[in-house]
């Protein structure tokens, strides 16, 4: 049933919202353009990472929406502004997603859909971590998150998993994305095809974890770090800021 709520913790309710469509969005703008390729566009690991947050039989729903800016406090004090964050309280069914509008704007397209990818994997993460289910693949995924909580590494043990587990499926997702929706972009980075940009978008899955320093990048030989950060630096400057019409 529809329901009155206070998501954007003004203490005020909210609009009326109805949270059997489990994903809502109130992104804005560029975020919204891209967000909205994203869904019907995205490849499988998009669409079944998504799939999970839709439906009656979905434990979570998230709620994303762009703010002017987006800011992270870490466990210092530290204050950045950011991209964009998911955000999870215990007990809710409802998973927070921040876009950044002022960052999205001066940002990539690419980079923004980087931005998205990264926070609806947060999301999936929190679900899968507090999910009541316990099939195998959950059970699988606890194990590698656990890992890295109880040995305490710096970086979150949300980074240390996407690291671990999701790189490649965001590398596959940018590169489907790029090519079916950013078709001009596409053909004029790759040569209509006669270069090989997957050192790019592998660079661009890795933007907010390896300044993280998580282990999946330390463990990386310096040799493939090179070629991935060099690839990063050769396209992102000649890549459109431009949401496909």
């Amino acid at each position: 049933m529809p329901a009155l709520q206070d998501n954007d913790g003004d203490g005020q309710p909210d609009a009326e919202v109805d949270w059997e469509e489990k994903i809502i969005s109130k992104l804005v703008g560029k975020e919204k353009c891209l967000d909205e390729h994203l869904k019907e566009s995205g490849n499988n690991f998009v669409q079944d990472l998504l799939a999970n947050f839709e439906g009656d039989d979905s434990e979570f729903g998230i709620d994303i929406r762009s703010k002017d800016q987006v800011f992270y406090t870490d466990e210092n004090g530290n204050t950045t502004d950011v991209n964009g964050k998911t955000i999870y309280t215990p007990t809710s069914n409802i998973i927070k997603i921040e876009i950044s509008t002022s960052k999205a704007n001066s940002n990539r397209a690419l980079e923004v859909v980087r931005t998205l990818l990264h926070e609806y994997i947060h999301a999936d993460i929190f679900r899968k971590y507090n999910s009541e289910n316990d099939n195998a693949e959950l059970v699988n995924f606890r194990t590698t998150y656990n890992s890295f909580k109880d040995n305490n590494f710096e970086p979150s043990p949300e980074h240390e998993t996407m690291a671990a587990l999701y790189v490649n499926s965001m590398k596959e997702a940018l590169k489907s994305y790029h090519m079916t929706v950013m078709t001009g972009d596409y053909n004029y980075l790759s040569n209509n095809g006669q270069i090989d940009l997957d050192n790019f978008y592998e660079a661009l899955a890795w933007q907010g974890l390896k300044h993280h320093d998580v282990q999946a990048w330390q463990d990386m030989p310096q040799n493939q770090k090179d070629v991935i950060n060099d690839a990063y630096q050769q396209y992102i400057f000649a890549s459109t800021h431009n949401c496909p019409n």
